[in-house]
């Protein structure tokens, strides 16, 4: 079973970008705390959403922006310049929540239409981008 639940915070203002084939997507860093005994610190996940749910995450969020994310994760493997083989691990959002109130994002929207855009399922997994 491959699936990840990541509570955290938008490390940047997500960007939306669109395929050859026109199909929306953006790529975002999640940083989540992690507590190991005494000790704190925090890790930085590369999540990636499709379609609907990266035009809906481009449209309402923000760096900051707190969010739950549920996926899975994938691995790319790709080949650089120089002939080396780079390895990376990302999580495949296939649904979001928004944590932070409205006022905290500065919404103007209806916080019921914001929640049927954010929990629509989309995910088709016939129907993968890549």
């Amino acid at each position: 079973m491959n699936k990840v639940m990541l509570t955290g915070r938008m490390t940047a203002d997500p960007e939306l970008k669109y395929t050859q084939s026109n199909i929306p997507v953006t790529q975002f860093n999640l940083a989540v705390e992690r507590i190991k005994g005494n000790e704190k610190g925090v890790d930085y996940v590369p999540i990636v959403a499709w379609r609907k749910y990266a035009e809906t995450i481009c449209k309402y969020l923000r760096k900051g922006s707190k969010i739950l994310v549920v996926g899975n994760l994938i691995q790319e493997v790709y080949e650089r310049q120089d002939n080396s083989t780079v390895s990376a691990i990302k999580v495949l959002l296939e649904t979001v929540e928004f944590l932070d109130n409205r006022s905290q994002n500065n919404k103007q929207d209806d916080e019921e239409e914001i929640y049927e855009k954010t929990t629509e399922s989309i995910y088709n997994r016939n129907d993968k981008p890549f």
